[in-house]
């Protein structure tokens, strides 16, 4: 390995209530899936519109998700985050199913529920 060519590598460390805000979008799609209004990625970006979000970009394999009040971005990934990802029963049925708002546990995450 060439010294001159090496670079340097530090770890990013999220802010908390960042990574709890994304865990509590996904948490929220997988809600919508669970009662079947979110069936394949199309219906989960129509959600995610409705819901008063920008999706600036869709990979083959993630979704950005932009809150445009706040300016956060992020990006959500899994496999039902894919762009081919359908929903079946079975998955609904072993998807957890969390009834209220988004913004339950952080009083500055905007409750996407009632948007719309």
């Amino acid at each position: 390995m060439e010294l001159e060519r090496t670079q340097e590598v530090c770890d990013t460390i999220e802010a908390p209530t960042r990574a709890q805000g994304r865990d509590e979008l996904h948490a929220w799609v997988q809600d919508q899936i669970s009662v079947g209004l979110i069936t394949d990625r199309a219906s989960m970006v129509d959600a995610l519109t409705d819901a008063g979000f920008d999706i600036p970009r869709a990979g083959k394999a993630y979704l950005t998700v932009l809150d445009p009040d706040t300016g956060e971005r992020w990006r959500l990934k899994g496999e039902i985050f894919h762009e081919d990802w359908q929903a079946d029963t079975a998955e609904r049925e072993t998807l957890p199913f969390a009834a209220g708002c988004l913004n339950s546990h952080t009083p500055d995450f905007r409750c996407i529920c009632s948007k719309g």
